[in-house]
């Protein structure tokens, strides 16, 4: 009889002990993921994102009124997100496929870019500073853009977005400022 309530409270106690560790493991992995919460203050926090110029495909299926407007240099943007700010690259070329491979014209941008969210999770502003370096056959810029822009929030992982800015900067050997109007529409995967 002895034997048997032995085995009956240790099997208790085993069960018991059992449960309290996986309470305490669980309460640890909550405990650690509320951590990360807070280190990670959004989102897009440790996120990479990369961002193509949908404005050619975009007017197919929609009547954009961009007919007198030639659209912006940038072909790719790449984001790499940290706590609250990205490192942003565009890059954008102008091919002429007709003889040979030679680019009539490049662009490439590399700066910093912070998001804030408008509304919710579904609108964002972003806002930041990047170094220009562009040209074609004719005339070059070299410069400074403050770069703004607009995104919605399609899925946690896809945006829709568009940004503008301001370019100081060299213009063929001439100090001077251009707005960059904000006629190309970018879709961005975020991963």
């Amino acid at each position: 009889m002895m034997k048997m309530k032995f085995k009956v409270s240790f099997w208790i106690v085993a069960m018991l002990l059992f449960c309290a560790q996986r309470n305490f493991a669980q309460a640890v992995d909550t405990l650690t993921q509320k951590q990360q919460s807070q280190d990670l203050p959004y989102p897009w926090s440790k996120k990479k994102e990369v961002a193509l110029n949908v404005t050619n495909l975009a007017k197919l299926f929609v009547p954009l009124n961009f007919s007198n407007v030639t659209n912006q240099d940038v072909i790719l943007k790449t984001k790499w997100y940290f706590k609250k700010v990205a490192l942003r690259i565009d890059f954008g070329a102008d091919l002429d496929l007709n003889d040979e491979l030679s680019p009539d014209g490049f662009y490439l941008a590399i700066g910093y870019e912070r998001r804030r969210a408008i509304y919710k999770d579904k609108w964002f502003y972003t806002t930041g500073w990047s170094g220009v370096i562009t040209g074609n056959e004719n005339d070059g810029v070299i410069g400074v853009l403050k770069h703004f822009g607009m995104e919605y929030n399609l899925h946690p992982s896809v945006t829709l977005g568009t940004d503008t800015g301001l370019l100081f900067g060299v213009f063929t050997d001439d100090f001077n400022l251009k707005l960059v109007s904000p006629t190309s529409l970018f879709l961005q995967m975020r991963f």
